[in-house]
């Protein structure tokens, strides 16, 4: 488990690859170099970035919803930007993308042709009602927002 959202997977070859979760967006990990560096736009991006709050509880529950060496099924349907396939993962009968947005631990994804499954909103709606996981800050930031905000302007310090 990369962060909230991505999965390091070894196929049946024994290579590995990346694999983006679909319809959802989770808090932002710190990386120690930044991916916006290169990006257009961004005037003085700072070469390191922080993680953004409720990362770390993110990345864990889904460390917890598919452990180190466990038997993962993915349904993938396109190649994001950066070559990973953008799919749902499941352990067993469980999908892990709507565990983690159901549990509050990643937001609904902010492009709505970007969701796949339906029953994603009714679980990011019904953890947003509940007040679970990051919900339960009174306005936590969306993950895209933090990226263009903290990785590209230097401002990581909540609003």
């Amino acid at each position: 488990v990369l962060d909230g959202d991505t999965l390091t997977l070894r196929g049946p070859g024994g290579g590995r690859f990346h694999l983006r979760l679909s319809d959802l967006d989770a808090p932002e990990a710190a990386h120690a170099r930044n991916p916006y560096r290169e990006r257009r736009g961004c005037k003085r991006p700072p070469a390191s970035v922080p993680a953004q709050t409720h990362a770390e509880a993110a990345r864990a529950a889904l460390a917890a919803l598919a452990p180190r060496k466990s038997a993962l099924r993915a349904e993938c349907y396109v190649i994001d930007r950066y070559g990973r396939p953008v799919c749902h993962v499941f352990a067993g009968q469980t999908n892990l993308n709507l565990a983690l947005l159901r549990d509050g631990q990643a937001m609904l994804i902010d492009r709505r042709r970007w969701i796949r499954d339906p029953a994603s909103a009714e679980a990011a709606s019904a953890a947003r009602a509940a007040r679970r996981g990051l919900w339960a800050q009174a306005a936590p930031t969306p993950p895209d927002e933090w990226r263009q905000r903290c990785w590209c302007r230097a401002q990581c310090t909540s609003p």
